[in-house]
């Protein structure tokens, strides 16, 4: 990963092809808590045309002053609904239980063998839910076991900490006590850099970082090295014994909506 890092001219942005390239501004009021907030943006290159910039994701990592969960926040949910994952990517704290309510006529699944979560929730129909809880920080790949079209994405960040940046590439992080963090910036076509921020009522600069996106993996095995891995092992086991953690209990959909 090539990682270049310049401090342009107050106001300015720096453009390089094919990185992510994003601003930081501290904001800071006459009363703490603090805010940080930045504009990101992702120069288009050959493999990497039109992103998304709401699919961003930038959080402060782990700090011990940084508590892990928001009080008295809403159960987050991924419906399966008209056999895909809704949203496809969600964004939780460590710590957090999802919902996975079924809303279609028929029955799904929901199951992952990522590092950081490796379980089964088995077949449930039609207005039925089950939930887990995500207590590990990292990337979780969810496939449904009965229809392999289906694929979404689990971020669990260290705490209540972050953001997703709108279509414009901006985004703010409210409530910040005053600190040094190492602030993450994150989208799955350029994976993550870190960067050490300073956040108090001084700390109102701007800077410019860039991340060079991850190149495709482009290889030819032979037919019999041809096996799923990564993102499509999901599809290779579908239909078969997934030998996960199943969790067993269910519980009607909370929303109650078919």
């Amino acid at each position: 990963m090539d990682v270049f890092l310049a401090i342009p001219h107050w106001g300015s942005l720096a453009t390089l092809c094919g990185v992510l390239v994003h601003t930081v501004t501290v904001c800071h009021a006459v009363e703490t808590p603090l805010t940080v907030r930045g504009r990101v943006n992702i120069v288009e290159s050959e493999d990497f045309r039109s992103p998304d910039l709401s699919r961003v994701v930038v959080f402060l990592d782990e700090h011990p002053d940084l508590p892990p969960l928001a009080a008295n926040q809403p159960t987050p949910q991924m419906v399966q609904e008209n056999k895909a994952f809704h949203p496809n990517l969600l964004v939780v704290s460590r710590g957090t239980s999802v919902e996975f309510p079924n809303k279609d006529p028929f029955s799904h699944n929901v199951f992952s063998r990522s590092q950081a979560a490796r379980f089964d929730l088995d077949r449930y129909p039609k207005g039925v839910s089950k939930s887990y809880r995500f207590n590990t920080v990292g990337l979780i790949q969810l496939f449904c076991n009965i229809h392999p079209q289906m694929r979404a994405v689990i971020l669990v960040v260290p705490n209540r900490y972050f953001s997703r940046a709108d279509s414009q590439g901006r985004f703010a992080i409210e409530d910040v006590p005053a600190g040094t963090y190492s602030l993450v910036y994150w989208h799955e076509r350029t994976g993550a850099l870190r960067e050490t921020i300073e956040v108090n009522r001084e700390s109102a600069g701007e800077n410019a970082v860039s991340l060079t996106q991850r190149q495709p993996q482009r290889s030819n095995p032979t037919p019999h090295q041809r096996r799923p891995t990564g993102d499509e092992r999901g599809l290779g086991v579908k239909r078969e014994r997934l030998n996960l953690p199943v969790v067993r209990e269910s519980h009607p959909d909370p929303q109650g909506r078919s």
